[in-house]
């Protein structure tokens, strides 16, 4: 763990001299010291920020409203599964139920923003919201009928494998392919 991280310390949601500019669409949203404390690439670039910088991180492969999506999950989460918020502040391991209307939350993004929002906390190293994601998704394969398969490999964007794209691949032998 890095010197900077604020363990056992729960830090406030005032905003840091950093934001995050969407190339794409010009768009930029202020970082919260909160934010950063949930994010261990943020916290590791902290550490290594020039002083020179202007403090503007760009963002090229995820949409503004990605960015949306999580904030809105984590102020979601503050306000209804604050224990378990307030352990990830303190980089704490949490394991918690999800909250019925978090659920709702994740349940009614489309696939696609779910996606999204699960590769963008990746992507930032907050695991504390991917988790609420992946459950999104553990959920819907959870509840998704066997005779229905096609709703899932369209979840997962992938399409099932043919007779000529087994043979292509070189996988007419394989005895598992997941």
């Amino acid at each position: 763990m890095a010197d900077g991280d604020n363990k056992d310390v729960i830090v406030g949601d005032e905003p840091s001299t950093l934001s995050f500019h969407f190339e794409d669409e010009n768009k930029s949203f202020p970082i919260t010291q909160q934010f950063i404390q949930l994010s261990g690439m943020l916290r590791d670039y902290i550490e290594s920020i020039p002083a020179t910088s202007d403090n503007e991180l760009p963002v090229k492969d995820f949409p503004a409203s990605t960015h949306e999506t999580v904030i809105k999950l984590l102020n979601l989460c503050k306000e209804k599964d604050t224990a378990a918020y307030e352990k990830a502040l303190k980089l704490e391991h949490v394991e918690t139920e999800v909250p019925a209307v978090i659920q709702k939350f994740c349940k009614d993004l489309s696939v696609d923003e779910c996606i999204n929002a699960a590769n963008y906390c990746a992507y930032l190293s907050n695991d504390f919201a991917k988790h609420y994601f992946v459950n999104a998704f553990a959920s819907l394969v959870k509840d998704t009928p066997a005779s229905d398969i096609k709703k899932l490999t369209a979840a997962f964007g992938s399409t099932p494998l043919d007779e000529n794209a087994l043979e292509a691949h070189q996988m007419k032998e394989e005895s598992q392919l997941w």
